[in-house]
């Protein structure tokens, strides 16, 4: 939290981000080089370094909150400048700067050094942390739900399900260094066939020409928020014959019971394109959420959230990502499965509105 003393005649001038054809721009999910994103293109600027996108600058007795997201060519780069168009306009008493960074896992260690005061963590963040592989000085609280990916993998063989993968199948479970779509992945294919693959990397854009040109046996397509379809995956189904792939019951219910890994059944029907594609696969998935530290004040969070809601019907405008914000059960969406609380803020606030449950945990306030 940063409190400023300076005027600046010219805060809250911004330009509203593309409409939902931003999405197309970059993928939210634990993807990429150590990123979170993965442009639609293949290719985006994942330079990592903490640009806010804007001119604009707090004015006297604003609490300034800076909130890192990704790179930025992504969709939550974009999607935070949406937000910070509508806490600078409505809010009197914050400044949101939405700055770029490498993704959640150099999110974590920027609050750890105090240069940032919100970001996103996703669910495999929180197993390393929950498992002590995260050594940190402060314990993450959550604010609000940020997104959700269905991974399903996918192949253009005449496979159905992933136990018809071989030891000599070449399988991209996603990119090098996008841990946390990656290692749910590996988990699954752990559980389904050894682990017994051979295992290459491509960009996801990438994997059309790979299949085609028999490089590539089985990757992996996301589904943002479970309903959008970015377009390299319509352009992969257009390059070749696709399978979606199911796992075996043995399997899913391994998964279920695996605490490392998020899975859901995933309503599937509404995707055309495939030549096989189940209506109900259950997929792992990945579930990000923004945070803060334990000991961040309890009224700027509690602010930022007030203003969001009551201007939540705006939040589409900006970006496709934002548009499920107008559904109030969204901004809870998919608790973790690690106990990590929710900031008191955000706990009261919540209650406030019907959407606390009794088994979420209420943090202690600083």
């Amino acid at each position: 939290m940063r409190n400023h003393t300076n005027t600046n005649a010219n805060r809250r001038k911004f330009l509203k981000a593309a409409g939902s054809t931003g999405l197309l721009m970059g993928v939210a999910g634990c993807l990429g080089d150590q990123s979170d994103e993965a442009p639609a293109n293949g290719n985006g600027d994942d330079d990592g370094d903490s640009d806010s996108g804007s001119d604009a600058a707090p004015e006297a007795g604003d609490t300034e909150l800076v909130m890192t997201t990704s790179t930025s060519g992504s969709a939550s780069f974009a999607a935070g400048q949406g937000i910070a168009a509508i806490i600078n306009e409505y809010s009197d008493s914050l400044f949101l700067d939405v700055q770029t960074s490498d993704g959640s896992g150099e999110n974590i260690g920027k609050l750890d050094r105090d240069e940032a005061d919100m970001g996103y963590a996703c669910d495999w963040n929180m197993v390393e942390f929950d498992e002590g592989e995260i050594d940190l000085t402060y314990t993450p609280y959550q604010v609000f739900h940020w997104f959700h990916i269905a991974w399903p993998l996918v192949t253009h063989h005449e496979w159905e399900s992933a136990a018809e993968i071989t030891s000599d199948s070449r399988v991209s479970p996603a990119p090098a260094g996008a841990t946390g779509t990656r290692r749910p992945l590996e988990i699954a294919l752990e559980h389904e066939i050894g682990g017994e693959y051979e295992d290459v990397s491509f960009g996801y854009a990438d994997q059309g020409a790979a299949m085609s040109e028999g490089r590539l046996d089985v990757g992996v397509t996301p589904y943002i928020n479970f309903d959008m379809e970015p377009g390299y995956v319509q352009e992969l189904k257009s390059t070749v014959d696709l399978n979606m792939l199911e796992w075996t019951d043995e399997t899913a219910s391994a998964l279920e019971e695996d605490d490392r890994v998020t899975t859901v059944e995933f309503d599937a029907s509404w995707i055309d394109g495939y030549r096989f594609r189940p209506e109900n696969p259950l997929v792992t998935m990945t579930n990000c959420k923004m945070f803060v530290r334990d000991d961040y004040p309890y009224d700027p969070i509690y602010n930022f959230l007030s203003t969001l809601w009551d201007n939540r019907e705006e939040l589409a405008d900006y970006h496709a990502q934002l548009e499920p914000y107008t559904d109030d059960e969204h901004w809870v969406a998919f608790p973790w499965a690690q106990e990590i609380p929710f900031h008191p803020a955000a706990a009261d606030f919540y209650e406030e509105v019907g959407l606390w449950e009794d088994d979420f945990i209420r943090g202690e306030e600083a």
